[in-house]
């Protein structure tokens, strides 16, 4: 797929999530939304704290197994740790589907794999 194919792709994506978002807004009230998330309050902090930090270990931990010379960032690969971590839990793909996900974007950054 071309460079500028997949940056479409990603903006048309991109705009309907956005607009999916803004509709189930609408349709179930910003009002209650806004109550829920702050019934929720700090608690949602923790939770997202929670899934942060095995996330960034297995970044650095992934790291260590590049070669020195070319040792993605840390950032990259929490990244593409994060990518494949929501598509083994999105798609049911025996939790196999984000490794192959996570493989590809390393080798479509230009890592060994």
């Amino acid at each position: 797929m071309k460079a500028t194919k997949l940056k479409l792709t990603i903006y048309l994506l991109g705009f309907a999530g956005a607009a999916l978002f803004t509709v189930l807004l609408i349709r179930q009230g910003a009002m209650s939304v806004g109550s829920a998330v702050a019934t929720a309050g700090w608690a949602v902090v923790a939770i997202a704290a929670f899934h942060f930090v095995p996330i960034f270990l297995d970044a650095i931990a992934w790291q260590v197994l590049f070669p020195r010379p070319v040792r993605p960032r840390w950032q990259s690969l929490f990244w593409m740790r994060w990518i494949g971590k929501s598509i083994s839990n999105l798609i049911p793909s025996a939790a196999v589907g984000g490794d192959i996900v996570r493989a590809r974007l390393a080798t479509i950054t230009g890592r060994p794999v």
